[in-house]
């Protein structure tokens, strides 16, 4: 997880572009980062390609500052539900 943080920090990586053993090595101790992948994929395939656009990049945010925050679980999942209204809207029209 540490060596995919400073890499994003050095050469963004982004989310599409990984594999799935990034994934999930990234995803290894975090189930509510896991939690908002899923939740913002079930959106994204139905939304227009600019606002699937505007939610990946929106989650890689979360993801980067979730991680950079190193929060406990319950801290985690804390932070991570408050975003997801940001997602949510973003998917109805209301987000920057």
């Amino acid at each position: 997880m540490l060596d995919w943080f400073k890499r994003r920090g050095q050469r963004p990586k982004r989310l599409a572009e990984m594999s799935p053993d990034e994934l999930d090595a990234m995803l290894a101790g975090h189930p509510e980062l896991e939690h908002l992948l899923r939740h913002s994929l079930g959106l994204m395939q139905f939304a227009p390609p600019r606002v699937a656009e505007q939610v990946l990049a929106r989650v890689e945010e979360i993801v980067d500052e979730t991680l950079r925050l190193r929060l406990d679980p319950e801290g985690e999942h804390e932070f991570v539900m408050s975003r997801l209204e940001e997602i949510r809207k973003i998917v109805v029209g209301r987000g920057s």
